[in-house]
């Protein structure tokens, strides 16, 4: 009697063990699927945070770079028109001649000084578009030629007058030329700056 009783006792113990190893078992199956689910959703999020920094990162970079490049176009154009105006300008003044100036020649020259003017203008105008993108090396370099186009201004216009009236000169021949010289030699700076910084561009990854 005492046997069928102990049987019977471990039979139920059993299988509540059993049944408790099971459940158990299916338990930490679903808290570790859980957990997975979980951390694969924390993973998820944090990759599309990082994906979106790193989008607006990229954008921002492409904006900051664009503008910088539409400067480097267009100073480029405005550096080749100043440059050939600046000898025609020299030209047509005839320096090395004694002989006044003839009507073409004034009017000419005249012509030549406007374009300067108009061209110093479209410079200062792309400057102030471009200046919190472009380098400050170029920044300085395309406004001290600014500023020695415009000392130039009164210079050249004197050189003008002198050579078509009697008036007594205030401005030398070998002045306008080193004028010219300056400013030739600012063009060559900012185009030397543009490409240096062109260059380190290309070289980074």
């Amino acid at each position: 009697m005492l046997q069928n009783f102990l049987t019977t006792l471990f039979s139920t113990l059993g299988g509540a063990v059993g049944t408790v190893i099971i459940l158990l078992t299916f338990g930490k199956q679903v808290v570790l699927k859980g957990l997975e689910v979980k951390l694969k959703q924390g993973a998820d999020k944090n990759i599309q945070i990082l994906s979106n920094k790193l989008d607006r990162k990229t954008r921002a970079f492409q904006l900051l770079l664009d503008n910088e490049m539409k400067f480097y176009e267009s100073i480029g154009s405005y550096l080749a028109d100043l440059i050939v105006d600046i000898q025609d300008f020299i030209f047509y003044l005839g320096l090395d001649e004694t002989n006044p100036l003839s009507k073409f020649e004034y009017e000419s020259v005249r012509d030549v000084f406007g374009r300067i003017a108009e061209t110093n203008k479209q410079i200062k105008r792309s400057l102030l578009i471009s200046q919190n993108y472009i380098p400050q090396i170029v920044f300085d370099v395309t406004t001290n030629l600014i500023s020695d186009i415009q000392k130039g201004f009164t210079p050249m216009y004197n050189i003008i007058e002198q050579h078509v009236s009697d008036k007594e000169d205030v401005i030398t021949n070998e002045e306008i030329k080193t004028l010219k010289d300056t400013i030739l030699m600012d063009c060559a700076l900012v185009n030397l700056k543009i490409k240096l910084r062109l260059e380190d561009l290309s070289k980074e990854n």
